[in-house]
């Protein structure tokens, strides 16, 4: 049986080769001192470019794997 990756685990991954939409990832800033735990307007972004790696949610790079651009490891 094959088991479905959890999307919100954060996974090592390496870049293979810069995508070419550029590989920005934007992330919602997450401010928990806020009421309700609410995110807040201000993003962080992430450039994919060739040979950096990260840890990182896997929802974020899926696309990306998939396409062959960046690699599990």
């Amino acid at each position: 049986m094959i088991e479905k990756p959890d999307m919100d685990k954060a996974v090592f991954c390496k870049v293979i080769r810069t995508p070419d939409d550029g590989g920005e990832i934007r992330f919602p800033k997450y401010l928990p001192h806020y009421p309700a735990m609410c995110l807040i307007a201000s993003d962080e972004e992430v450039a994919l470019e060739e040979g950096n790696i990260f840890l990182i949610r896997y929802s974020a790079v899926r696309s990306y794997v998939i396409s062959g651009d960046v690699e599990i490891i």
